[in-house]
């Protein structure tokens, strides 16, 4: 009639893995009632094998500017992980005002990172302020690790003044 907890430290994986187990196997306790001596439980997929992180070239654009959108994704786990990353511009409001397709980064190795990279034109796009948003993913397509920068569109052209006297 005893009860005892027990905590696997565990290398940990990405899928969702059963584990099976057997108390006493070989009857060698006496008891009443033997259905309760095995057990499966079924994992849950960690979220923490990864990290993705974005950037801009530049803190400011103009209209009509390239835009240089980045994100690293670093595998945070000890084993071989397959992801892949997602770029989505937002406006301040969370407006989706461009989303990149999904690029497939491959199997990535315990601490090892990938970086992928779009150009975005702002265009004709409003001024004011903008999120870029990095989104990691698991094989399943379960989100493993978001990240966001902000950035902002102006109405002339950065760092330029100009006046005229007519």
């Amino acid at each position: 009639g005893e009860y005892i907890d027990i905590v696997f430290d565990l290398v940990s994986s990405p899928q969702r893995e059963r584990i099976y187990v057997v108390v006493d196997p070989h009857n060698v306790i006496q008891e009443c009632d033997e259905n309760n001596n095995k057990m499966s439980i079924l994992t849950s997929a960690s979220k923490l094998h990864g990290k993705i992180s974005v950037s801009t070239d530049m803190p400011t654009y103009s209209a009509k500017q390239n835009i240089i959108l980045s994100a690293v994704s670093t595998n945070l786990g000890k084993l071989d992980t397959e992801l892949s990353a997602r770029l989505v511009v937002e406006d301040i409001s969370g407006v989706i005002m461009k989303t990149f397709p999904s690029v497939y980064l491959g199997a990535v190795g315990p601490g090892d990172s990938r970086s992928i990279n779009e150009e975005w034109n702002s265009g004709t796009t409003l001024s004011g302020e903008y999120v870029l948003r990095g989104i990691l993913y698991d094989t399943q397509g379960n989100i493993v690790d978001e990240s966001t920068t902000n950035f902002i569109i102006t109405s002339g052209e950065t760092g330029v003044l100009e006046a005229s006297l007519d």
